[in-house]
């Protein structure tokens, strides 16, 4: 039961003061979910529209960081990657075939933010960068590393300009 007394076991002074601060977590958490959506919407209208050559090189490292990740998750699960490929009747040029259109895809996406970085003449201090990872990785749950892993520093240039 949400009374004064529950209340003060979480170190608010009364049930209102325990309220405030659940509905004050809850309208945050919507703000960010809201900013990130628009967020995602117009970076995706900004690497849909732009007209740019990918060197072969950006999508092959993406595409590495791909597979890499893919192992670990399966290292992490107990099986090596020849394991699942066998299990999968795939061999690694399968897979890297499959994986390709998701490379091109963060290939363009990181080009995008660069470009964006650069002619808004976008600078994140690698404070202000722990920062927005550990705000996310509180927000969603998750280890900062994994956040760190996922989305690459060029997002939160775009961020900053928007914030």
């Amino acid at each position: 039961m949400l009374d004064d007394a529950f209340a003060r076991t979480q170190d608010f002074a009364d049930a209102a003061a325990l309220r405030r601060d659940i509905m004050d977590t809850a309208l945050k958490a919507k703000e960010m979910d809201a900013r990130n959506s628009f967020l995602q919407e117009l970076i995706q209208q900004v690497v849909d529209s732009m007209e740019a050559e990918l060197p072969d090189s950006m999508v092959e490292g993406q595409l590495n960081g791909l597979m890499n990740d893919l192992a670990a998750q399966m290292q992490a699960q107990g099986m090596e990657l020849q394991q699942y490929l066998e299990m999968a009747g795939l061999t690694m040029e399968d897979l890297r075939s499959r994986a390709r259109e998701q490379a091109v895809a963060s290939a363009r996406f990181e080009l995008a933010m660069m470009a964006i970085a650069e002619a808004e003449n976008i600078s994140v201090t690698q404070e202000e960068l722990d920062r927005e990872y550990a705000k996310m990785a509180q927000l969603y749950g998750m280890d900062a590393a994994e956040i760190r892993r996922q989305l690459p520093k060029s997002f939160f240039f775009v961020l900053a300009a928007l914030v």
